[in-house]
């Protein structure tokens, strides 16, 4: 057998075995795809759809079009809630944009995600998803909107989405390198580390988005081996047993990534 291609067939194993819908690709920006599995099987975005929003945003800024100090008041209106505490917070204080956005990443924040999305604008975005060439990946709604959602209205992506969303993050050919690089410091700060990271030895050598649904669990981004070289995983599972499931196989996924770029 092989030894270079152990972890590709062990990773298999598992996505083909996992009792749920599992999309994954996994990818090397200088020779690309190793690995795909369900690649264009679409899913309920849940909080990956913050990652085109935050690269809408860097644009933006690349741009000249959006201070990045512009300061936005948090209001009662704006607050829902789930994740991050932005809900725990007194209405009135003032969060800048970068505010807004670094809380959306790094603690999945949904208020600052609903205040993003009103900063931005929903068909901007979704431009920029077009131009970017992500046919399953849509902007509909805001978070706990669930009126929107009764009338199926849902943020969608698929694990090749993700993956050439990073890709084009990566090499730069819309983002500017300084920009990339403020960018992934915000993705390097993630709190969450308890799917694709968990069982690997050095999590602050990821940069990456997770997001989660009752019945839906994703992690996407980089595993940074250093300033020029990442490898790019994005794994979307749906049902199966139950969340334990769907998180082990992401743990099981990093692990194995992990071991074969890092410790080989």
């Amino acid at each position: 057998m092989d030894k270079s291609t152990i972890w590709r067939d062990q990773i298999e194993a598992h996505c083909r075995t996992f009792s749920g819908d599992c999309g994954l690709v996994i990818l090397d920006p200088r020779s690309g795809v190793l690995l795909a599995h369900n690649p264009h099987l679409s899913f309920s975005a849940a909080s990956l759809i913050k990652l085109p929003m935050m690269v809408h945003y860097g644009l933006l800024v690349q741009r000249g079009e959006l201070d990045p100090h512009y300061r936005l008041p948090l209001q009662d209106e704006d607050m829902v809630p789930g994740s991050g505490v932005l809900q725990d917070l007194m209405p009135g204080c003032m969060l800048t944009a970068n505010d807004l956005v670094t809380l959306m990443i790094i603690l999945s924040d949904n208020t600052a995600t609903n205040m993003v999305i009103d900063l931005l604008g929903m068909p901007p975005v979704n431009a920029t998803i077009e131009m970017l060439d992500l046919p399953e990946t849509r902007l509909r709604r805001k978070m706990y909107d669930w009126e929107a959602q009764d009338r199926g209205l849902e943020n969608t992506t698929s694990a090749q989405d993700t993956a050439d969303l990073l890709l084009a993050m990566w090499q730069g050919e819309q983002l500017e390198p300084d920009m990339r690089q403020r960018l992934l410091a915000i993705m390097r700060r993630q709190h969450y580390q308890n799917k694709l990271p968990f069982l690997t030895a050095d999590k602050e050598q990821w940069a990456h988005k997770t997001g989660e649904l009752d019945d839906a669990d994703h992690d996407a981004g980089f595993l940074l081996l250093d300033d020029d070289t990442a490898v790019i995983i994005a794994l979307l599972t749906r049902d199966g047993r139950d969340q334990q499931e769907r998180v082990q196989l992401a743990n099981k996924v990093g692990k194995l990534v992990y071991e074969h770029f890092v410790r080989k």
